[in-house]
């Protein structure tokens, strides 16, 4: 199978929403993952795994990362202050009744193209049309704000909202949503349940969803029952996620989980720890592990279901999530 997919080449942990786990953390949390997949197994699995489609496996495995930090943690969260900044802008203008309200009506807007806000209580509707340089100051939400151009339509319901610190439940639901920037265009379809605190000292991210419809690169995703965390200080990045995936790359079920989370450290691209398993027919599979070095994984495939793998090779990071199409360990 040939396959073309421009994508970054340093996605792993590129911006400014910083990340780490500690075991205490995933305790508190009630255990990484999101929660679990909802009751899909390894055995649901359909996807027949071979050297020419595994590289493409790994890579499909590793895209509802890149989209959920993207667009859910990108947009909504990492570039919005989520109730926080308008918190501190009444606190500010409390002596001044008008300063907060002419500030938020002159937010709404977009540098180009349109965009229809409705929000009313805790439900937020965004309706884009080629809207671009988002900015907008929402009553529940804080800030929001994207550098890039916008279409179709956002929904938030927010379940659950802290007034001491950013701490808030949502269901986030995409209709035709696409966003366009200097890393390429991405588009998403369905809903997403999300669970985020932000502290002085850490963030935590939880993402499930039962069926969601997404596309990176040009090639389209569809979700089953994934969970995505994501857990952040100062110091590194934790991030681990589980569930079922079908893509426009090939044409049946694979299954993909992650026993040790991945853990990227603060300055660096790239993950040091963590080790993430793709499952297909008859219990085939595809692991992929970090190395301490930061740079390479190592890949390893069991293709006949037996205990062990048959074959391994390393690639760094750049190559196996790159573009080009790679024949798992052809010598």
């Amino acid at each position: 199978m040939e396959k073309t997919l421009a994508r970054p080449s340093t996605r792993w942990k590129n911006s400014a929403f910083v990340v780490a786990l500690a075991t205490s953390l995933v305790a508190a949390c009630g255990g990484g993952g999101g929660g679990g997949s909802g009751g899909l197994t390894r055995a649901d699995a359909t996807v027949v795994i071979d050297e020419n489609n595994a590289i493409d496996l790994v890579r499909n495995a590793e895209d509802p990362s890149a989209f959920a930090e993207r667009i859910v943690l990108g947009l909504i969260v990492d570039t919005a202050a989520v109730l926080s900044a308008s918190a501190t802008a009444t606190a500010a203008n409390s002596g001044d009744g008008g300063a907060l309200v002419a500030t938020a009506a002159s937010a709404e807007h977009c540098s180009g193209g349109e965009a229809d806000v409705n929000e009313s209580g805790l439900i937020v509707i965004f309706t884009f049309f080629n809207c671009q340089d988002f900015n907008y100051i929402s009553e529940n939400l804080g800030t929001i704000q994207f550098a890039g151009t916008l279409d179709g339509n956002l929904r938030i319901d927010v379940s659950a909202l802290s007034s001491s610190e950013t701490d808030f439940q949502a269901t986030i639901t995409m209709t035709s949503l696409s966003i366009t920037d200097a890393s390429g265009t991405t588009w998403g379809n369905g809903s997403l349940e999300l669970d985020y605190l932000e502290t002085a000292s850490r963030t935590i991210a939880d993402i499930t969803t039962n069926a969601f419809d997404f596309e990176v690169d040009s090639a389209t995703r569809s979700l089953t029952a994934y969970s995505y965390f994501q857990v952040a200080d100062a110091a590194e990045t934790t991030e681990e996620s589980i569930g079922g995936i079908n893509s426009s790359d090939f044409d049946f079920l694979a299954y993909f989980e992650t026993p040790e989370p991945f853990v990227t450290i603060a300055g660096n691209p790239w993950p040091t720890a963590g080790r993430r398993v793709i499952y297909g027919a008859n219990q085939a599979s595809i692991q992929v592990t970090a190395q301490s070095d930061g740079l390479n994984a190592l890949v390893e495939l069991n293709l006949d279901a037996t205990d062990g793998f048959e074959t391994s090779c390393t690639y760094s990071w750049e190559e196996l999530l790159g573009g080009d199409p790679i024949i798992a360990c052809a010598d």
